[in-house]
């Protein structure tokens, strides 16, 4: 059964959300992350920030560190060096149903080299953004034809006061618009916004 806020859980809520650690708020107010951040949402509370400057500052030094565990040293000699196409099966070999020793659990994290992204392993297989999980923990499964969208870069992308859902046609435009003028990117972040205001607003 659903637990019903209470007005002193909400100002102890909007004392300590600006700058206090998600897991320690829901060690005092008894609540999961999900129903702190519906909560969040629900207020309109925001992080300081200092405390996004310095989550911002602890994500790009893991990001240093976890980079530095697949940089091969000066002088680094491959396992596959002077072997050339595929080798065929051997004693070694993975039979029908057997999983590596090295097989990441479902909840396991990975960074995506690409786009910087942290994954989440959600089934064999199968891994999700990090940020896709939080939204729809809070809101349920995004719509097709819709992306999610962190608001602010340089901000916490796992806030879900940062997160925002777009058309796949509002996303092209503000992939692109970093060629335009900047009263241009201005005028088009706004429109986006003004867009997803109304659409929320004729669903309720």
């Amino acid at each position: 059964m659903r637990k019903i806020w209470t007005d002193d859980e909400r100002r102890v809520l909007s004392a300590l959300y600006s700058d206090t650690d998600i897991k320690e708020i829901c060690r005092i107010l008894g609540r999961s992350d999900r129903s702190i951040y519906a909560q969040t949402h629900l207020l309109g509370l925001k992080r300081s920030k200092e405390y996004m400057k310095m989550l911002l500052d602890i994500e790009a030094k893991r990001l240093r560190e976890y980079g530095k565990q697949s940089r091969f040293e000066p002088g680094h000699i491959t396992w596959n060096k002077g072997t050339k196409g595929y080798m065929g099966a051997n004693a070694t070999s993975f039979k029908k149903g057997e999983k590596p020793h090295n097989t990441k659990e479902i909840g396991s994290t990975r960074i995506d080299g690409k786009d910087m992204f942290l994954l989440v392993k959600v089934a064999d297989r199968k891994w999700i953004r990090k940020e896709i999980i939080i939204w729809e923990e809070v809101h349920g499964k995004i719509p097709k034809g819709s992306i999610l969208r962190v608001i602010n870069p340089l901000l916490n992308k796992y806030d879900i006061n940062n997160l925002m859902l777009i058309s796949k046609g509002e996303n092209m435009k503000l992939n692109a618009i970093h060629k335009y003028p900047e009263e241009l990117k201005k005028t088009i972040r706004a429109l986006t916004k003004l867009k997803k205001t109304i659409r929320k607003n004729g669903k309720k």
